[in-house]
Parts: C-alpha cells; sequence; structure tokens
C-alpha cells in the first residue's frame, strides 16, 4: 500500500480512524449482546427477585451448555479470545509487538455474548478492549505502521471500545495507558488513545446512543469521611480475595488433563448451581447494580438486618461464579464484576454507617459509587483511570475527593498483587521499551561476571522420555524452551506452543529451531539484543564447548542494567 506512517500528524490519523472503526465494532457488539441476553430474560432476573423462590433448571443447564460452545470455539478456532481479554493485549503490547490475528475480534465477539448471554458471570469490556486492540493493530499494518506505531494503535482501540463501553472518552483514554504498567503509564500513546476514545464517542453522539444516568448527589458530608478508608479496607479484601482465588482456578484448570472445552462448561456448572439460590449474580450484573443498588426504592424493603446477609451473599457468590467463569476459559472481563462487588460492599458500609447517621438515598448512593471505582482500582492497579470513569459516567466530579482517598489506600495495600498477570511493573521492565536501555552500558558487562543470575529450570533433554517433557511444559507454562542433548551440549529451542503439540520423538526433534547461544566472553548487550532481534523471552548461553551453562530473561538483564547504571 502507498500510505504509510512517517509522522505523528499520521499517527493521529490513524488514531481517528481507529477510533470510527472501533466504535462502530463496539455499538455493533454491544447492541447484539443484548438482544441476546433479552432472549434469555430469566438469567436477567428482576432486583426484586434477589433469589430464586423456586428451582428453574434452565439456570443450571444454559451455563453449562454456553461453557461448552465457547470451549470448542476457543479451543479450536481461537484460543485468544478466551479469558478476560486484558492479558492477551497486555501480552501483545509487551512481547509480541502489538500484533493480534484479525480474526480475534470476530471470535472474541462471538464468545463474550455466548459466555454472558447464556450466564457466564463476567464484564464486557475486557472482550471489547480486545477486540478494539485487534482492530487498532491491524488497521496501523494496513498503513505500513512499525512496532512502535502499532503498540500505539493497539492502545488506541483500546481506549475507543472502552471510551464506548462506558461512554467516557477520558476514562478510556486514561484506563488503556494506565492499565499496561502497575506503577506507570505508556505515555507515548496518550494523544492517540485520547484521539481515538473521543472519535468514537463522537460516533455515539451522531446515533444519539448516548444515554447518562443521573444520581442526586448531595455535596460530601465531612462526618462520613472517616468511613471511607473503612469501605476502601473492605475492598482492598474482597479482591485479594478475588484475584487470588482467580489465579489458583486458573492454575488448577490448566493442569487438569480433560479435554479442553469441557473447562468452560464445569465453570459454567458451578456458575449454574449457584444461579438456582442467587440469579442476580448471572451475566454482567448491570441489572442488579442499577436496580437494586442504586434505587432506593427495592432495598427499603429489607429489614435491615436481612439486607446485611443479603449482600454479604451477593458478594460471596460473585466472587465465585467470576472466578469459575473466568478462570475455567470463558470470554469475560473484571471490570463489570468489579463494579458489581465494589457497589455491593459500599452499600454494606454505608448500612453499617446508617446505624450512627440517618442517611438519604444520596448518601448510599456515594458508598456505592466510591466502592465501585475503589475495587477496581486496586484489582487493575489503575486508580486515575478507575477515578476519572466513575466520574464521567456519573457525569460529576463531587465525588473525586472520596474516591481519591480510597482508591489510593486500595492500591497502596495491593502492591504486592495484581489480576492482569501480564502487567509489568513500569515501561523499563517491558521487553515494549527495550530500546530505551542504554546498550552501551550492557556492552561493557561480559557475561562470565554474572553467572551467580543464570538460569536453568527451562530446560528439557532430547534423552527423558517425551512425557517428562510434557511435565515441565504443564509446570512452567513459558514461552520457550531450551534443549540440550544427554551431554548438556546445547541443541537449540522449542517453543511451548511446538512442545504441546508433538507426539513423538521424531516430532520433537523436527520442532527444534537453532538459535545461535550467547558465549560465555560476550556481553549482557549482546544477549539483549539477541532477545529483541529473535523475539525470545531467553538468551541461551554456553562456554567453548558448547555445553549448556544456563539462560538470561529480560527480567535478569534489567536488573543488571540497574544495578551497573
Amino acid at each position: 500500500m502507498s500510505l504509510k506512517i512517517k509522522n505523528s500528524i499520521h499517527i493521529y490519523f490513524i488514531s481517528f480512524l481507529t477510533g470510527i472503526v472501533t466504535g462502530c465494532f463496539i455499538i455493533v457488539f454491544s447492541k447484539i449482546l443484548s438482544l441476546a441476553e433479552n432472549f434469555f430474560p430469566f438469567l436477567n432476573v428482576s432486583a426484586n427477585s434477589h433469589f430464586a423462590r423456586e428451582f428453574n433448571w434452565q439456570f443450571l443447564f444454559l451455563p453449562v451448555l454456553g461453557g461448552l460452545i465457547v470451549g470448542f470455539i476457543t479451543h479450536y478456532y481461537c484460543p485468544e479470545a478466551k479469558g478476560n481479554g486484558i492479558d492477551n493485549v497486555l501480552d501483545s503490547f509487551h512481547n509480541r509487538d502489538g500484533e493480534m490475528r484479525g480474526r480475534v475480534s470476530v471470535y472474541k465477539s462471538i464468545v463474550t455474548i455466548l459466555t454472558l448471554s447464556l450466564g457466564g458471570s463476567a464484564g464486557k469490556e475486557g472482550p471489547a478492549a480486545q477486540i478494539g486492540a485487534s482492530i487498532g493493530s491491524k488497521i496501523n499494518n494496513l498503513f505500513g505502521g512499525g512496532a512502535r506505531a502499532r503498540r500505539t494503535m493497539l492502545l488506541a482501540g483500546v481506549s475507543a471500545s472502552l471510551g464506548t463501553i462506558f461512554q467516557a472518552p477520558l476514562g478510556g483514554a486514561l484506563t488503556a495507558i494506565e492499565m499496561v504498567y502497575k506503577e506507570d503509564l505508556e505515555s507515548d500513546a496518550l494523544i492517540p488513545s485520547i484521539i481515538s476514545s473521543v472519535s468514537a464517542y463522537f460516533l455515539l453522539s451522531f446515533f444519539g446512543v448516548i444515554h447518562r444516568d443521573v444520581f442526586p448527589l448531595n455535596e460530601l458530608s465531612v462526618a462520613y469521611l472517616p468511613f471511607y478508608p473503612v469501605l476502601g479496607f473492605i475492598c482492598f479484601v474482597i479482591g485479594y480475595i478475588l484475584v487470588n482465588f482467580i489465579k489458583s482456578l486458573r492454575t488448577f484448570f490448566s493442569k487438569w488433563k480433560i479435554y479442553p472445552p469441557l473447562k468452560p462448561a464445569i465453570g459454567g456448572l458451578v456458575c449454574g448451581i449457584i444461579y438456582l439460590f442467587f440469579p442476580v449474580v448471572s451475566g454482567t450484573g448491570e441489572n442488579f447494580i442499577h436496580k437494586f443498588l442504586l434505587e432506593s426504592g427495592l432495598r427499603s424493603k429489607f429489614i435491615k438486618l436481612d439486607l446485611i446477609y443479603f449482600i454479604l451473599f451477593v458478594i460471596g457468590f460473585k466472587v465465585i461464579a467470576t472466578s469459575f467463569t473466568i478462570a475455567s476459559g470463558g470470554s469475560g472481563g473484571i471490570f463489570g464484576p468489579s463494579l458489581f462487588l465494589g457497589g455491593s460492599i459500599g452499600m454494606l458500609t454505608a448500612e453499617f454507617v446508617g446505624v450512627y447517621y440517618q442517611l438519604d438515598p444520596a448518601h448510599y448512593q456515594s458508598f456505592i459509587l466510591v466502592g465501585m471505582g475503589a475495587f477496581y482500582a486496586g484489582v487493575a492497579s489503575a486508580p486515575i483511570a478507575a477515578m476519572i470513569m466513575i466520574c464521567e459516567m456519573i457525569g460529576s466530579y463531587v465525588l473525586l475527593p472520596p474516591l481519591m482517598l480510597c482508591s489510593i489506600l486500595v492500591v497502596l495495600l495491593s502492591k504486592k498483587f495484581n489480576l492482569y498477570q501480564a502487567q509489568t511493573h513500569n515501561r523499563f521492565h517491558s521487553p515494549a521499551h527495550a530500546w530505551d536501555i542504554q546498550t552501551d552500558v550492557l556492552k561493557t558487562m561480559p557475561v562470565f561476571r554474572y553467572k551467580k543470575f543464570f538460569l536453568h529450570s527451562l530446560v528439557v533433554s532430547l534423552d527423558k522420555p517425551l512425557s517428562s517433557i510434557k511435565k515441565n511444559l504443564i509446570k512452567f507454562d513459558d514461552k520457550d524452551f531450551v534443549v540440550v542433548d544427554s551431554q548438556n551440549k546445547y541443541v537449540g529451542m522449542i517453543s511451548s506452543l511446538q512442545l504441546a503439540r508433538i507426539e513423538n520423538k521424531k516430532q520433537f526433534k523436527s520442532s527444534i529451531y537453532l538459535i545461535h547461544p550467547i558465549q560465555l566472553e560476550q556481553s549482557i548487550g549482546d544477549a539483549l539484543n539477541l532477545l529483541k532481534e529473535k523475539h525470545l523471552d531467553k538468551a541461551p548461553i554456553v562456554n567453548e564447548e558448547n555445553e549448556f551453562v544456563g539462560y538470561l530473561r529480560y527480567h535478569e538483564i534489567l536488573e543488571l542494567y540497574f544495578a551497573k547504571k
């Protein structure tokens, strides 16, 4: 194609185009999802029916059916379409130069609609972000952009999708550039993300589909401020439980040797059992948030103690249902469940505050809305985005002070865990920013001086039984493995994807690809260049006799760089 990205003006134009295309796609996606959810109205339970008064066996079987279909599609046609979607986007940004297959947007839409309309407990923003990222990546390739531009367009697509889903253009842009790192922002993508998100938002305006909830929020009372840190602490505790439960279940399902499409179906079965008793925790939970949490009329029908018990059960079952939906391989995001859980925690806190103060409905809403933002800020390590997103969604910044107080508190408490596994600490820990490192410093550092940093775990031997090699794959779940012979001589490398597909030793040997290793006399800079040029996640190191002595990953090279600098 004759068009080529050559300067920032071209980037801005492509960002605008990405926003328009992504906006159109997400509008259609949201409409189809809404129609699909309405097709199964018993899963979109009225908030009045806070628990099932009689068993509806459709609650049990439809999530299983949805999980089975989703598992079949993701296993045979598009593995990237399973899960929350954000991790795949972040992995693409950090490790694959922003490359995403174009068909991801189609398959992700299909499996998300199936998951959510058939009762899966998740949100639609993660899949929407993956759809937008795929569109941004492909539009960049269409205009001949390089890896750096592709990563920017990937985030621009994410910002457009989130800005469209939540009708919050600034919040969408900030979420896209903040979720990449745990303690940093991808500032290079800020302006393109804003352009893309705003252009998608204008598209919403053009089609007249913008709607915003109006909340009669009062000015904040100083008397309530001491209770907001309590709200933040409870958000941290529930967030910690949710994140670790998802991780534990993900490990369990990855090691479970059953027919892969059955895994989401089993997750659906667990959800279905819960829905027999508490159907309100199914799907995206938007109905529960709007009709129960934010409307005082339905809450007033409860006796206070019954309401507290009910909210506690709802929080517990939502954590379980969301964890099984996402970890088993269903398709759905975490922002929706975060709003559900954070709002429920806010409701719970408000009820306890109501013991000491006579709260009017507006103050109940304040605790609920602050809980929504604080909870997501903690699990996603995205405090700025969470604060702005909530303020834009309600059309007011009156809650910004308690949002800041709660969100920062939750993030500080949540430093040691995060939901998105592909999220890196900051830009300098990302292979995407290897070009930021001054390689001249690393050129002065010979490899043999840093043997204590060498790693040896991700190595497979040709003389080992195939079953033992496969166990290594399940145990470590890494991108590349180093291959050695019976004498510990370096042979080459093999990807985990190839390793998973081999059925005999002949296939194993033919799948090995030769990567020239790093000699002990070479520099750490040479090891970094090998990682960048060959798109590896580890650099094999050998001695003069070609004996394998270990490997270095980007993480170890980064540690050495900062220690030397």
